[in-house]
């Protein structure tokens, strides 16, 4: 018995610690995006719809399912947001290609093939294609 609550104090003890690691952590990567991207992009819970009136004052929200919040926002609006003490989870930025993106040249595909996204240059002969047709 001794061991049991010796194990469940000792866990419930490191547990703060542990959490401010992950803390820590997410904000090292919110930094680094705000520094590189000028916004972030994260996840957090709230506990209550009501909450995302206040929330929508200062933050991009891109998507609320149930009470997950996936929102957007640069370095003043996440200064603001961090007080609020809501467990955040950076994400990946939408706009970052992913790496298996299936891209097409003008000259390895026909134009107008939507299984996959051009290149720059494509959309460009794309562009000319139906400029020619008007």
């Amino acid at each position: 018995m001794k061991k049991t609550a010796f194990i469940l104090s000792s866990l419930i003890s490191i547990s703060p610690i542990v959490s401010a690691q992950s803390l820590a952590l997410e904000y090292e990567k919110a930094l680094a995006y705000l520094n590189t991207k000028g916004e972030v992009y994260f996840t957090f819970a709230i506990q209550s719809r009501q909450e995302i009136a206040a929330l929508t004052k200062f933050l991009s929200i891109d998507d609320v399912n149930n009470l997950n919040v996936m929102a957007y926002a640069n370095k003043k609006q996440f200064d603001i947001f961090i007080p609020y003490n809501y467990t955040y989870t950076v994400l990946p930025h939408p706009g970052d290609s992913h790496p298996n993106l299936k891209m097409y040249t003008p000259d390895t595909k026909a134009a107008f093939d939507f299984t996959l996204y051009p290149t720059y240059d494509a959309y460009l002969g794309m562009a000319a294609i139906l400029k020619s047709h008007i």
